[in-house]
């Protein structure tokens, strides 16, 4: 089984993209599990809301947990993730402040040696980002600051975990040629 996840600020072309690929591998005639974080629509109405941010941490590592236990259990060749726990070091310790260390070690601790085979960043400038998102939520409704820093620790991510790094600005088209490319250098 191979767990690719897709990353990347809301508004760069993750969902769209990770579908797109998922199509892709259909076509391929691959057996394929398609998921998503928050994972369960409960936590996801609480996070919805407008919560603190150490709140929120302890809100997607508990949504985390359960989803990272649905995984284990799939029988497919492929598992394509729509955001994973990278999100939740970007989102809750860049952009929020909480310690990055102490993000990562939780983290750690919820998904234990489940990690990615494979992890495409979408790199989008916060500002075309946000203008592409439809509908805002606590999250979404930070200011620009936030998303610079949330961004930016994606950046320092994909470097320290060997990301690919795929330019999001481009046409829908293009971007997901790009990771099909990517895709073929490690997996074809």
């Amino acid at each position: 089984m191979k767990y690719i996840v897709f990353e990347g600020l809301d508004g760069s072309g993750k969902t769209t993209i990770s579908k797109m690929f998922v199509e892709y591998l259909y076509d391929k005639n691959y057996s394929v599990f398609y998921t998503k974080e928050p994972y369960t629509s409960e936590i996801e109405a609480l996070i919805r809301q407008n919560q603190t941010n150490k709140t929120l941490l302890f809100l997607f590592l508990a949504d985390r947990s359960v989803h990272i236990e649905k995984l284990k259990k799939q029988n497919v060749e492929f598992i394509v993730s729509d955001r994973s726990f990278y999100s939740t070091i970007c989102y809750q310790g860049y952009g929020g402040g909480i310690d990055i260390d102490f993000v990562i070690k939780l983290n750690e601790f919820v998904v234990g040696n489940f990690l990615p085979d494979a992890v495409f960043y979408l790199d989008c400038s916060p500002k075309i980002a946000l203008s592409r998102s439809k509908k805002l939520d606590s999250i979404e409704n930070k200011n620009l600051d936030f998303f610079e820093k949330v961004r930016q620790g994606y950046l320092d991510l994909a470097k320290k975990y060997n990301f690919f790094t795929i330019d999001a600005h481009d046409k829908l088209q293009n971007v997901f040629l790009n990771v099909i490319k990517c895709y073929e250098t490690i997996f074809v």
